[in-house]
């Protein structure tokens, strides 16, 4: 049979197949090319000159922190580990017991557990011995200078944890409750004795904890044990976290604010919560088991695995969706601290101390470095409108000495400094619409009582300022106009100081 000629329609597909890669080709030049990072993430080994086991960090701004580990070692930095100072120990021949339990709730006040002696210091210089804690310390959480509670039990043995409060600052403690929880496992329901492993306080009221069972033999299943307490550790209400109580327990938890948190449970599964804990909404991620979860603000969370050659997750919208990469370290990570979005630091075995930064992609680093994913931008319009609000009420001193010949009947400020007053309408105006959403993304959750005081301190100098403003535009001459002037001049000196704490600036004049 003849071959017929292919038709007119299929003479068009041939033509238009023929084409189609030359269209492609056209089209795909026609595309932008995505641009290129313009910054990166890096670990880079800023480690202490002595081989020592280190495991306790915290970090209570980007640069001023401590480490602590063994050989009765607590060593600090005030330049990003440029260099180091030892406050304790740091000799790695001293037969010194290790410093567990590292905590500060701000710059200067901080506690420590060596030999089940609870340590202090007031100043984030000096430490002192406040004596033998009454039960042995596995964990402790501060919610200010004087209050704090802490988790402990007689003996080594498996025994399950007492809560203990301090409300001296860690001189003394008084038993509060002993951790159990009643889950339904099996069908029927069993008491379990728990050991607390995380206590997190996110106001100086509201805390939570995470816990783990204390049963032992056939039949015996990990439910999640979690704890909640509303009067700054008083009292404590456990309750079984999310997961199936019959296949896994809860290794960690993280809240953001009094609501919203994240629980990990022993698959490694993680689960979010918006109510406080009463109920849960299982994540499509998988992170390190038993590694520690933390938050710098209320957007950005990582886990670090403590493997050499480990994983890091990490979310950037506060906990919905996470990532993963991996990573190698001279040693594993033991601990690590994250007091801002753009830098953390991880510590471990033989003195190691390695620092995150997100530098510029065209930025040289150590040999020794480890690449990481580099975390969102820590911007915010508010980093130049409140320095820009500074900045007209220092102009406005200028003006005022300029009186007017004549006020025509306005407002004495109107008549001198309308130019000033439009500008500081337009610049309040937009503080008023950026600081509900700075503080919403970047409130610092690193550091209990500098994130209350964002929440606390910074809208409270906002009102301030307004209503000075409102006192300065209603002036009715010079004398009034002056002293209107000098509040205003007061409240938007102290708004600039707090963004600048805010941002972990130096303070400028």
């Amino acid at each position: 049979m003849p071959l017929r000629p292919p038709s007119f329609a299929a003479r068009a597909s041939l033509r238009w197949l023929a084409l189609t890669p030359l269209l492609g080709a056209a089209l795909s030049a026609q595309q932008p090319a995505p641009a290129a990072p313009t910054v990166k993430g890096v670990w880079e080994p800023v480690s202490f000159s002595e081989s020592l086991e280190f495991r306790e960090v915290v970090f209570v701004t980007v640069d001023k922190g401590w480490v602590a580990g063994g050989k009765g070692t607590i060593i600090h930095t005030k330049d990003a580990g440029a260099t180091w100072t030892a406050q304790m120990g740091g000799d790695p021949q001293a037969d010194e017991d290790p410093v567990k339990l590292l905590r500060f709730v701000d710059e200067t006040h901080g506690w420590a557990v060596r030999d089940n002696r609870i340590l202090r210091t007031e100043d984030g210089e000096s430490w002192e011995d406040l004596g033998a804690a009454p039960q042995y310390i596995h964990e402790l959480a501060m919610s200010s200078p004087t209050q704090g509670v802490a988790a402990g039990y007689l003996g080594m043995g498996r025994n399950p944890s007492t809560l203990l409060k301090t409300r001296d600052g860690g001189k003394t403690w008084s038993p509060v409750v002993q951790c159990s929880v009643k889950a339904m496992v099996g069908g029927v329901n069993k008491v379990f004795g728990c050991e607390v492993t995380r206590i997190q306080f996110v106001t100086e009221s509201v805390g939570y904890l995470v816990a783990r069972h204390q049963c032992a033999g056939a039949g015996c299943e990990p439910p999640p044990i979690l704890g909640k307490t509303e009067d700054g550790g008083e009292s404590w209400r456990f309750f079984v976290g999310p997961g199936d109580p019959e296949v896994v327990g809860a290794t960690d938890l993280y809240f953001t604010d009094e609501n919203t948190g994240v629980v990990r449970t022993t698959d490694g599964k993680l689960s979010r919560t918006t109510d406080g804990g009463a109920t849960w909404k299982g994540l499509l991620a998988s992170v390190a088991t038993y590694s520690s979860l933390r938050f710098a603000d209320p957007e950005v969370g990582w886990v670090i695995e403590e493997k050499t050659d480990g994983k890091m997750s990490y979310t950037v919208d506060g906990g919905v969706r996470w990532n993963s990469r991996q990573f190698r370290f001279p040693d594993s990570p033991r601990a690590w601290s994250f007091p801002r979005r753009d830098r953390a630091y991880v510590v471990g075995h033989s003195g190691m101390v390695f620092r995150y930064s997100v530098v510029p992609n065209s930025q040289a680093v150590a040999n020794a470095s480890v690449l990481a994913p580099a975390m969102p931008a820590f911007a915010s319009p508010l980093e130049t409108q409140v320095p820009e609000l500074d900045q007209t009420v220092q102009e406005l001193t200028a003006a005022i000495e300029k009186p007017p010949a004549t006020t025509g009947g306005a407002p004495f400020t109107t008549a001198c400094c309308s130019k000033q007053v439009n500008r500081l309408d337009i610049i309040l105006g937009a503080v008023l619409q950026s600081l509900p959403s700075f503080l919403s993304r970047f409130k610092n959750t690193n550091l209990l009582m500098a994130g209350l005081e964002m929440l606390n301190t910074m809208p409270a100098q906002l009102n301030d300022v307004k209503a000075a403003i409102a006192d300065f535009k209603s002036a009715a001459d010079k004398e009034s106009a002056q002293a209107a002037l000098a509040r205003l001049t007061s409240a938007a000196s102290a708004l600039k100081q707090s963004t600048q704490t805010a941002f972990q600036k130096e303070a400028t004049p």
